[in-house]
């Protein structure tokens, strides 16, 4: 082995243990962020609902959840939690904290199959870490986290179908996409994000392959869902004129943008506005 040989090995060896610390690193701020004081403040007004909602039976949940904006399934499980874990502030936030810790370990893997390149994986996973978005989610009594967590395991699924068929991945996908509906109802834009991904992304599963996959998995996942559709029509045209964002204008796009930066314009704490200057800092550094 000559010395370029030995060079390239060597700069292999530091860039790989370089990515692992920049993900241990994500991962410990990242757990952190969203565990750290979790109890600490009381409910805000969405999450007082959330505690009124699981303090009826299960049966009364699905009744009473038809004249609100969402499914009922997020609600069911938070039952079961609380009824194990209390109803505490941190324990009614406590499985959003879960959930959400669950995505970030699995952010990274993730993130190798998409950009395929470990320091990049690993910029992505610190954005990912101390996204203010994410944290936030994390650390309330909503289903926000379980939407993140859903889609996530959906486009990993969708990625091992691209590889070829397996009895298993059907049944994945049609339980979460299944689950996805049953949580939110917005979830259905991002299952037609999933589905066109599943047609266009590279792998070696033919292009008449993925339709097969996909309409099977989609026709199975519409009958599971299909007993909420009238509730759900119902609910949409509830919110009308009630929730949507007004049509956009720059200073709304603006606004837009700086949030989904990480930047809190309501400063709702000091971390928030670093997560934009850390992450700029670390692609920076990587460049140089």
């Amino acid at each position: 082995m000559d010395l370029g040989e030995n060079g390239l090995v060597g700069e292999d060896r530091a860039e790989r243990m370089g990515s692992a610390a920049i993900v241990v690193g994500a991962l410990i701020a990242g757990l952190t962020l969203r565990w750290l004081w979790l109890g600490r403040a009381s409910l805000w007004y969405d999450e007082g609902y959330t505690a009124w909602m699981v303090s009826h039976p299960a049966g009364e949940i699905i009744r009473l959840i038809r004249f609100d904006t969402a499914p009922p399934l997020y609600y069911l499980l938070l039952r079961g939690w609380v009824n194990c874990f209390g109803r505490s502030e941190f324990a009614l936030r406590a499985m959003s904290a879960f959930l959400s810790s669950i995505a970030l370990l699995l952010f990274y893997p993730l993130a190798m199959k998409v950009l395929r390149d470990r320091l990049v994986a690993a910029l992505a996973l610190v954005l990912f870490a101390i996204s203010f978005m994410q944290v936030e989610h994390g650390r309330e009594a909503r289903f926000y986290s379980m939407m993140a967590l859903l889609g996530e395991i959906g486009l990993l699924l969708v990625l091992r179908a691209l590889r070829g068929p397996a009895i298993w991945v059907y049944f994945a996908l049609i339980l979460t996409w299944a689950m996805s509906l049953y949580t939110n109802n917005m979830m259905a834009f991002y299952l037609l994000g999933l589905g066109l991904a599943w047609l266009i992304l590279p792998g070696e599963r033919s292009f008449r392959g993925r339709v097969f996959d996909l309409v099977i998995v989609s026709s199975v996942t519409a009958i599971l869902y299909w007993p909420w559709v009238h509730t759900a029509v119902a609910q949409a045209k509830a919110i009308q004129g009630n929730f949507w964002t007004p049509p956009v204008s720059r200073a709304l796009l603006a606004q837009t943008i700086i949030l989904l930066a990480g930047v809190n314009e309501r400063g709702v704490g000091v971390w928030n506005s670093c997560s934009t200057l850390v992450p700029l800092g670390c692609i920076f550094l990587a460049m140089a």
